[in-house]
């Protein structure tokens, strides 16, 4: 894998309020297995509740891929979910 998967976890208030700020710990509880293999940061606020795609907080984007209803463990599934879609291309 040349590049790291990018997930950028939504910081904006309202992601923030409904466990976003859990999501921001993923780093510290990476198996390390996946430690190099992605990179995480914070954004602040990808505004993808507002664009009327019934998106529900807290939000990531994974790769290029926007997940909703987040927590830790759904967050772990859809990064495993991208880096098998990444490494079968």
């Amino acid at each position: 894998m040349k590049h790291k998967l990018e997930v950028k976890i939504c910081t904006g208030t309202f992601c923030t309020v409904m466990g976003g700020s859990e999501l921001l710990l993923l780093e510290s509880k990476l198996p390390e297995s996946l430690k190099n293999k992605v990179e995480i940061s914070g954004v602040v606020c990808t505004k993808d509740c507002e664009k009327g795609t019934n998106k529900n907080a807290p939000i990531a984007i994974v790769g290029e891929t926007v997940y909703d209803s987040l927590n830790i463990n759904k967050l772990l599934e859809a990064i495993n979910k991208e880096l098998n879609k990444i490494e079968t291309e």
